[in-house]
């Protein structure tokens, strides 16, 4: 029978096995041969990136342990301490001893991640330690004090304790003029590596290892390290890798590499760590990447064959019910992306597609839920719970007037305890003051955190100018009486500067401008206290 003579409800089966079975039996014959490479092309891009981001992990680890270094090699008593000791000034020195070591243990006690800080002076002798263990002991043959002396900039070794692994890391302490006293060092432990190792999942059987300057690696489970020390000293890939960690000269190799791990062929990818040399290795078995393609051939030759009979049996009765939903369904997912999230599919049905309109209902509903949660949450403090910048300044925006009224908050005595106590502390002092807002009994006040220790309280419609400055009064108050946080005795107080709005103040900028200058006003007459901005309401001036 010519094609051409042929009936449209002959032609449509015809046409379906020509544009759907036939190009999906070829397709599938090319997946088979195609789609190994491509699960290791993604394997290999998934292996790298992760070796890239735990490099960088482990970076800002150190970096962060080099930082709190640094700042510690330039407090003022290690250097009087060294400086007495130097000098020959043994009453001093002692005198000065125990404030060394209590400052050390508080360091100790504070971060989990330190077993001990050892000081020392400029002939390597220890001179104090958080433990006590080490007092008079040389460290002249440790290269994370000569190194350190050496570069006059941060040095670290590794170190086998009674606890494991450490790492010792030194910086240097100076005086004003540059002059060496000493060396401050940090044992630090790989509690927090490790964890971080043993907790990253990498696909379904991955793992990652870290190999130190000294090719030593760091694994998630012990059949993994012992088969991977076996490998470095018997498989040329890993000793490859090995010979170029210890000469830092990863960087210049090709990231990624196959190699034989326990009888498994494995892939990887490897980083170097930025601060300290490390190297980072992402692994997977590739097993499960030709299982992963095999699978992936399996289903889509499965879906294929089945889509191809389906599309036989069913091309005109599709033509009919497809058409239609289809639009409805386009239609209304354009009205959800347009942004109107409250809308929903009114479509009755009773087939598949009646799911279809759920699910679209469904995510318009959680979209707008996920809406209202991020627009919540870029309003509002993270630390503290109030409203931030952002919030008070929209808020000021919308219900700025001439009778409005703003204070201008900033705290007193805060550096000393975030200097003394550490950042918890601090950030303690905050949610503290925030507390204390939050009680505020003024109807329409905003309290908000600028940033850092600043605060801002917004009224948007003042009754009486006095009852504002009584506020004020109060609220310092207030926060004077905060004297205890996380068990440290503090003493902070309050620099508040209020401001009017008056019929000159076009826009909410001016009053935030003001209360600012009052608030300085206070700073420049020795803090905490309350200043009022000179073009204050009449009736508050007289």
């Amino acid at each position: 029978m010519p094609l051409f003579s042929m009936k449209i409800k002959h032609k449509l089966p015809l046409l379906a096995i020509l544009l759907s079975v036939v190009p999906v039996l070829f397709l599938s014959v090319v997946m088979l041969h195609v789609s190994r490479e491509t699960s290791l092309r993604s394997y290999r891009m998934i292996l790298s990136d992760q070796a890239q981001a735990s490099a960088q992990h482990l970076s800002s680890l150190y970096i962060a342990q080099k930082n709190g270094l640094v700042y510690a090699s330039r407090l003022e008593i290690y250097r009087k301490y060294l400086t007495a000791l130097r000098a020959g000034d043994t009453a001093s020195g002692a005198a000065l001893r125990e404030s060394v070591e209590d400052l050390q243990r508080v360091a100790v006690a504070t971060d989990e991640s330190i077993n001990r800080i050892i000081l020392t002076d400029i002939n390597a002798r220890v001179v104090a330690c958080s433990d006590g263990n080490c007092i008079g002991t040389s460290m002249a043959d440790y290269p994370a004090y000569y190194q350190a002396v050496a570069r006059h900039s941060d040095a670290y070794q590794m170190l086998s304790t009674k606890r494991g692994k450490a790492v010792l890391l030194g910086y240097p302490v100076t005086d004003n003029d540059g002059r060496m006293l000493g060396v401050i060092l940090r044992e630090l432990s790989l509690t927090d590596i490790k964890d971080y190792v043993t907790d990253l999942r990498i696909g379904q059987s991955g793992y990652l290892f870290v190999l130190d300057r000294g090719a030593e690696p760091l694994t998630n489970t012990a059949a993994i390290h012992d088969a991977l020390d076996r490998a470095l000293q018997t498989n040329d890939t890993l000793r490859a890798l090995a010979r170029d960690t210890q000469n830092g000269t990863v960087s210049t190799r090709d990231p990624f590499m196959r190699y034989s791990l326990g009888g498994q062929a494995t892939v990887a990818a490897c980083s170097v760590v930025p601060a300290i040399g490390w190297v980072t290795v992402a692994a997977v078995p590739e097993n499960e990447i030709n299982h992963s393609s095999t699978v992936a051939t399996r289903i889509f030759l499965l879906t294929a064959l089945c889509t191809g009979l389906v599309s036989l049996g069913s091309a005109l009765w599709l033509v009919r019910t497809i058409t239609a939903p289809l639009g409805t369904l386009i239609e209304n997912i354009n009205i959800v992306a347009d942004g109107q999230l409250d809308h929903t599919v009114e479509e009755r049905r009773r087939d598949e597609f009646a799911q279809v309109y759920d699910a679209v209902n469904l995510m318009a509903r959680r979209l707008s839920m996920s809406y209202s949660q991020l627009s919540a949450a870029a309003r509002t403090d993270v630390l503290t719970g109030l409203a931030n910048r952002k919030a008070v300044y929209e808020i000021m925006e919308r219900d700025f007037s001439a009778h409005s009224a703003a204070f201008m908050l900033d705290l007193d005595g805060f550096k000393e305890v975030n200097d003394c106590y550490g950042h918890d502390s601090g950030d303690g002092v905050l949610i503290a003051v925030a507390e204390v807002l939050r009680t505020l009994e003024y109807p329409g006040a905003c309290a908000a955190r600028l940033g850092g220790d600043e605060f801002f309280v917004f009224f948007a419609q003042y009754d009486n100018a006095l009852s504002v400055v009584s506020t004020a009064y109060k609220l310092c108050e207030d926060i004077c009486t905060i004297c205890a946080v996380n068990d440290c005795e503090i003493m902070i107080s309050a620099s508040i500067g209020i401001a009017f709005a008056v019929a000159e103040d076009t826009s909410y900028q001016r009053l935030l401008k003001k209360a600012d200058l009052a608030m300085y006003e206070v700073k420049k007459s020795g803090k905490s206290g309350v200043y009022v901005y000179p073009d204050a309401p009449k009736k508050l001036q007289e």
